[in-house]
C-alpha cells in the first residue's frame, strides 16, 4: 500500500452557525404556533418550513458523516458524484 501521508477529514457536527440556526428556527416555530394574529395557513406554512429545516439541520449535525476529506492524491467530497 502506498504511503498516504497526512489525511485531513472534516465531519458534520454542531458549530455556532448550526446552533444559531436551530435556535432561530425554534423561535420562528414557537411564534407561528403561539401568536394568535395572522392567517392560519401562513402560521402552518411557517411552522412546517422551519420545523423541517431545523430537523434536517439537527439530523445532519448528528450524523457525523465525512463532509470533506483531503489527502495527497485528491480532495474528496463524499456527497458529490464522481466525474471520470
Amino acid at each position: 500500500m502506498p504511503d498516504v501521508g497526512m489525511i485531513y477529514e472534516e465531519r458534520y457536527s454542531f458549530n455556532p452557525k448550526t446552533s444559531l440556526f436551530l435556535l432561530v428556527a425554534g423561535v420562528f416555530v414557537a411564534c407561528a404556533i403561539f401568536t394568535p394574529g395572522g392567517s392560519l395557513a401562513l402560521r402552518i406554512a411557517v411552522a412546517l418550513l422551519f420545523s423541517v429545516g431545523g430537523l434536517l439541520a439537527l439530523a445532519t449535525s448528528l450524523s457525523r458523516k465525512v463532509a470533506l476529506r483531503v489527502d495527497v492524491a485528491e480532495i474528496n467530497r463524499p456527497d458529490r458524484f464522481e466525474v471520470d
